[in-house]
């Protein structure tokens, strides 16, 4: 078999073997199986780390298998191709190759004694840059290196330097890979977490939004609803948003779908929230839009706050304000009850009554306000001809001075008036003194 013939078979086969590791091991099995006896029966593998060339492998006949420690310091002859990349070739006399082959005096004597006859280097690059050295050495006649064999390094060089960066790429989509996890793993915690409601699409329709774990218990549904508005028949939730007229908004309106379709953001929209026909509360909602890298739409974020602690706050702030206010403006006691039921309208009730000692003597409502307009005369019905008996709720409030809640359902046989129900689902008593 002809050399050249014989050189590319070892080549195409050194080829397949490293471009089949899937491990920096692996590399290192494969180079010590491989590269003997055709290029010594002596192999180190020196690469640069951090800028440093280390010791990575060192292979010794007759099975190639690792010898020495990992991270040791590379052979004179190793360090001198690094630094020049160029590849060096010497044959004989002993003590000229003993010397390049030994990292240190200390080791000189070993090398000395396992006496090397020939010996090369070859340096490793990839994508031009140095990335590390490849040496070779014999200790045979029969092994005895040559130009030849400096042209078959050189070769195998780059089969080893492609192998070695090949491992660096897969650790590196490794290492990518579970910094994405983390970071995915952080995230859902920090989701879970944050007193504050998220909701994700990652579609230009918002067809799909996911929520975390806040906005699953302001909405009372759960945490794998799809709770998008114009989500697919099968999973669309029972869930409205009501604009402060109180009509429902549609999906398109809604601050994620406008974010998503217009590729702008939508800040601070307070709606309503209503599920299975319920309030659940005020919500201030900010969207932002999600883009791909042409900058397309993609979807959307939006952020949801509860505001409904806050605004009732503030309204109750307000309706002191405007009751003291009244309270202070008038002494005719007729005129300041009037003032106050329509302030209690709607900002605590729906409906609300003043009631207080009538000329006769009797206890019953002097004033009453319904928040609509078309039932106000049945409630002004209702106070002209209810008196408040001994018993009454409000009579107990009366008496004791002290204020009731009075679930009117519970006891809905203190709100008939003539044989007529008010149709009062809940009112609040106070004393007030004759």
């Amino acid at each position: 078999m002809s050399l050249l013939r014989s050189r590319s078979q070892f080549l195409g086969r050194m080829s397949r073997e490293l471009a089949s590791c899937t491990s920096l091991e692996e590399v290192f099995r494969c180079l010590g199986r491989g590269v003997m006896p055709e290029l010594g029966d002596w192999c180190d593998l020196d690469v640069l780390q951090d800028g440093v060339l280390q010791r990575a492998a060192a292979f010794r006949a007759p099975h190639g298998e690792l010898h020495g420690p990992r991270g040791s310091a590379p052979s004179l002859l190793a360090r001198r191709v690094g630094r020049s990349g160029r590849p060096e070739f010497l044959q004989g006399p002993d003590e000229q190759v003993a010397v390049l082959l030994s990292s240190s005096e200390e080791e000189l004597p070993r090398i000395q004694a396992a006496g090397p006859l020939d010996c090369m280097a070859v340096p490793l690059r990839s994508g031009g840059e140095l990335v590390g050295v490849l040496s070779f050495a014999s200790r045979e006649l029969r092994l005895h290196l040559d130009e030849d064999a400096l042209a078959l390094a050189e070769d195998l060089a780059g089969c080893v330097a492609l192998a070695l960066e090949t491992d660096r790429l897969r650790q590196e989509l490794v290492r990518t890979r579970h910094h994405a996890q983390r970071q995915a793993a952080d995230f859902r915690t920090l989701l879970d977490v944050i007193p504050v409601g998220i909701g994700i699409a990652y579609d230009r329709e918002c067809r799909h939004i996911l929520q975390n774990a806040w906005f699953a218990r302001v909405h009372g549904l759960p945490l794998e609803s799809n709770i998008s508005l114009n989500a697919p028949d099968g999973e669309r939730q029972p869930i409205r948003y009501l604009d402060e007229k109180g009509h429902a908004l549609t999906p398109e309106e809604l601050p994620m779908q406008r974010a998503a379709a217009t590729g702008r953001e939508v800040l601070d929209v307070e709606l309503e929230l209503e599920v299975n026909g319920q309030r659940r509360g005020t919500l201030v909602i900010s969207a932002v839009p999600l883009f791909d890298e042409a900058h397309r739409s993609r979807g959307a974020i939006g952020t949801i706050q509860d505001v409904t602690a806050r605004k009732r706050a503030m309204e109750a702030q307000r309706f002191l304000a405007e009751s003291s206010a009244a309270l202070s403006s008038s002494l005719d006691q007729e005129q300041t009850s009037r003032t106050l039921v329509r302030l209690c309208v709607p900002a605590l009730a729906n409906v609300a009554a003043f009631c207080g000692w009538r000329r006769d003597g009797t206890l019953g409502m002097l004033t009453v306000t319904h928040a609509d307009s078309a039932l106000q005369h049945i409630a002004d019905e209702v106070a002209r001809t209810f008196a408040i008996p001994e018993g009454h709720p409000i009579h107990e409030a009366m008496m004791s001075g002290r204020p009731r809640l009075i679930p009117v359902l519970q006891e809905v046989d203190s709100w008939y008036a003539g044989g007529r129900r008010s149709g009062w689902v809940r009112a609040i008593c106070s004393a007030s003194t004759r």
